[in-house]
C-alpha cells in the first residue's frame, strides 16, 4: 500500500517539478502572409506603379510572391533591432521601413557578441505582440528554460529501467530509421550512460541534429526503509545546433531585386535594400553543459477505516551554463477506499516554489547591454489534483483511472486531465490513455493546448506495440504554432525481462512538422 500510494502522491507533484512557466517567445518567427500589392508597398521597394501595371499576369504573380519574401526578411530585421534597442529602435529605421547602416551594424555586432559570450542564445525569440508594442522584460523571462526544456524532454532516463540483475542493461531507441539514443545501465550501482541526438524527427527546423552525452546516477530506498525516497543526479553535454528563424534568406528576394532593376529602380536603391535584407541565419553550434539533481521523499500512513494519508517533498536543482534554477514542491494527499472491490478516490494538493539567483529580466538585459545582473526571482505555484481509480464495477478484467487538476502559475493557469483504461482483448493486454491540458495567460496573451491519445498492446511476452496521436497548439501574441503528429512503434524485450531488462524501441513519427502562422500585413 505504501509504495502504490506514494507513487500516486509523487505523480501529483511530478507535474509541477519543472520551473513555473512565465512568458517567453519560444516559438519560430511567424510566417508572414503575402501582402496585397498597393502603391505604398511598391513605393517602399521603389518600383514604379506604371511599370508594374504593364507586367503580364504571370510576372505580377511572381512579383507579389517575391515582395512577400522581401517583406518577411525586412520585418525580421526590425524584430531584431527591437530586441536590442527597445526604447529607441525607431531611430535606426529609415522612412521606408528598412534598417539604417547604424541599425545594421548594431544587429551584426550583437549577434557576434552573443555567439562569443558562451551563453545559450534563445531560439526563436523574435515574435511581436498583437498590439504592436515592443516585447517587455517580462515577455522574455522564460527564454533561458527553452533549451533546458527541450533537452529534458528527450534525454531522460526511461521509467522502468532494471532494478535487479547482475548484467548491464541496454535501452536503445530508433526513430524514423535514425538512432535516437542508446542507454547502458549498471543495475548494481544505478549508474547509466546515455548517448543520442536531438532534433532528428523534423518537428522544427530551428534545431538541427545535435548529439548529446548524459551521465546519470540513481539511488532508491529499500522496501523496508522508514521513508521512501529516490535521488537522481545528471550531467550532460549537448552540442546544440540552432538558429533564430525557421528558414534562411529567401532566394526570391534576389529575383525581386533583379526584377526591380529591370523596371528602372536606381542601383543605389537596390544596393541599399539588398544590404538591409542580408543576414546570417545558418545553424550555430553551442556547447551546453546541463546538470540537475532531483531528490524526492515521502510516505503513506493508514489513518483508520477506509482513509489513508500520504505526503511527498521534492527538490530539483538545474544548471545550464550560468543559469541555475532551484525548485521545491510539497504535496499532501488523502486516499479513501470506496464501497466495492478495489475502488479508490484521492485528493492531492500542494505548492511549488521556484527560485533563481538571476533576475527575471536576464535575457532582455543580455540583449540590451551584453551583461546579466544578479537578482532574486521567487515564484509560487499552488496546485491540486483529484483522482478516481480501481476496478470497473461488474467487470473483473477491466481497470481504470481518471484525474483532473489545476496549477496556478504567476502568469498562467494550467488545467489538465487524464483518463486510462486497462483490459484484455482475446488474451492480449490493452491499455488506452488520453491526456489533455490547457494553459491560459490573458495578461501576457498566451495560450497553449496539448492533447495525447495512446493505445498500448502487449502482443507477446517480449513485444509491446503502441500507437499515439498528439497535438500541441501555442498562441503567443500574434504568433501561432500547430503541431499534429502520429507515432507508431514497437518495444522489444531483448532478454525476456520486459520493463526490467534490455530493450529496443523502434518507432516512426508521421506529420510531426510545425505549422506557424502570424498576423498578416495590414492592407492599405
Amino acid at each position: 500500500m505504501h509504495a502504490a500510494f506514494l507513487l500516486l502522491a509523487l505523480g501529483a507533484s511530478a507535474a509541477v517539478v519543472e520551473p513555473v512557466p512565465v512568458p517567453v517567445a519560444a516559438a519560430p518567427l511567424p510566417a508572414y502572409a503575402a501582402p496585397p500589392v498597393t502603391e505604398e508597398l511598391l513605393a517602399r521597394w521603389s518600383i514604379p506603379v506604371e511599370r508594374y501595371r504593364a507586367l503580364t499576369p504571370e510576372r505580377k504573380a511572381q512579383l507579389r510572391d517575391d515582395l512577400a519574401a522581401g517583406e518577411r526578411s525586412r520585418l525580421r530585421r526590425l524584430d531584431l533591432i527591437r530586441l536590442i534597442r527597445p526604447k529607441d529602435w525607431t531611430s535606426f529605421v529609415d522612412a521606408k521601413g528598412f534598417l539604417t547602416p547604424d541599425g545594421q551594424r548594431l544587429v551584426e555586432k550583437r549577434e557576434a557578441e552573443l555567439k562569443a559570450s558562451g551563453l545559450a542564445v534563445p531560439v526563436g525569440v523574435a515574435i511581436t505582440r498583437a498590439d504592436g508594442k515592443p516585447m517587455t522584460a517580462e515577455d522574455f523571462t522564460r527564454a533561458r528554460a527553452v533549451l533546458d526544456g527541450v533537452f529534458d524532454g528527450t534525454a531522460s532516463l526511461s521509467p522502468g529501467q532494471a532494478k535487479a540483475g547482475d548484467e548491464l542493461v541496454f535501452d536503445a531507441r530508433v526513430r524514423n530509421e535514425t538512432v535516437r539514443s542508446v542507454t547502458v545501465t549498471n543495475p548494481k550501482t544505478g549508474l547509466s550512460l546515455e548517448v543520442g541526438q536531438l532534433g532528428i524527427d523534423g518537428r522544427t527546423n530551428l534545431i538541427a541534429p545535435s548529439p548529446y552525452l548524459n551521465l546519470t546516477k540513481s539511488i532508491e530506498s529499500d522496501p523496508g526503509s522508514w521513508v521512501d525516497y529516490r535521488v537522481r543526479a545528471q550531467i550532460a553535454y549537448v552540442d546544440m545546433k540552432a538558429r533564430f528563424f525557421n528558414d534562411g534568406p529567401d532566394p526570391r528576394v534576389g529575383r525581386m531585386m533583379d526584377l526591380a532593376g529591370s523596371l528602372g529602380v536606381p542601383q543605389s536603391e537596390l544596393d541599399k535594400v539588398r544590404s538591409s535584407l542580408t543576414y546570417d541565419d545558418a545553424y550555430r553550434a553551442q556547447g551546453l553543459v546541463i546538470s540537475s539533481l532531483m531528490a524526492q521523499m515521502g510516505r503513506a500512513y493508514h489513518l483508520g477505516g477506509p482513509v489513508d494519508i500520504a505526503w511527498s517533498a521534492t527538490s530539483l536543482t538545474k544548471m545550464m551554463h550560468l543559469a541555475p534554477n532551484q525548485a521545491f514542491d510539497e504535496t499532501v494527499g488523502f486516499r479513501v477506499r470506496l464501497p466495492g472491490e478495489e475502488l479508490f478516490v484521492g485528493v492531492f494538493g500542494g505548492v511549488m516554489q521556484n527560485i533563481s539567483p538571476i533576475s527575471n529580466r536576464a535575457y532582455q538585459e543580455l540583449m540590451q547591454t551584453g551583461t546579466v545582473k544578479a537578482g532574486l526571482n521567487l515564484e509560487n505555484a499552488p496546485h491540486w489534483t483529484t483522482a478516481l481509480w480501481g476496478r470497473v464495477p461488474g467487470m473483473d478484467n477491466m481497470k481504470f483511472s481518471a484525474s483532473v487538476g489545476q496549477r496556478f502559475n504567476s502568469d498562467t493557469t494550467v488545467n489538465q486531465a487524464e483518463v486510462a483504461l486497462m483490459t484484455s482483448i482475446r488474451r492480449v493486454p490493452v491499455a488506452v490513455r488520453g491526456q489533455v491540458s490547457r494553459e491560459r495567460g490573458a495578461g501576457i496573451e498566451f495560450e497553449r493546448d496539448k492533447a495525447r491519445l495512446q493505445i498500448d498492446a502487449q502482443l507477446s511476452d517480449r513485444t509491446q506495440a503502441y500507437l499515439a496521436y498528439e497535438r500541441d497548439r501555442i498562441q503567443y501574441g500574434n504568433a501561432e504554432i500547430n503541431s499534429n503528429a502520429v507515432i507508431a512503434g514497437l518495444t522489444i524485450s531483448l532478454d525476456g525481462k520486459n520493463g526490467n531488462g534490455s530493450r529496443l524501441t523502434v518507432d516512426h513519427l508521421f506529420g510531426g512538422e510545425y505549422e506557424t502562422r502570424g498576423q498578416p500585413l495590414r492592407p492599405f
